[in-house]
């Protein structure tokens, strides 16, 4: 699992998401567009990359990832290309 603590994955809103998430968060392999935007906090490209799945859901994803998404690969594209590429991104602009 995760370095940074626990993730339910239970309570994401849909679980067919999971498994690409789960690698994301593992494996570091970045996932599709839709997930991409999400965990960017990009809203505009979520609603753009939404299927007829996940466009309804969209609040409730914005909520799962604030509770259980750590910042660390979350929140901005530049924390999710750190995180893929193994960099830890907080610790990088501390030290700036």
């Amino acid at each position: 699992m995760t370095e940074y603590r626990d993730i339910d994955y239970s309570t994401a809103p849909n679980q067919n998401m999971i498994p690409a998430i789960k690698r994301y968060v593992e494996d570091r392999i970045l996932p599709g567009n839709f997930l991409v935007a999400l965990f960017s906090d990009e809203l505009h490209n979520t609603i753009r990359h939404a299927d007829e799945t996940n466009y309804p859901l969209i609040g409730e994803w914005g909520k799962w990832v604030w509770n259980e998404m750590p910042l660390i690969m979350s929140g901005s594209r530049q924390n999710v290309d750190a995180h893929v590429a193994g960099i830890n991104s907080m610790r990088r602009i501390r030290n700036a």
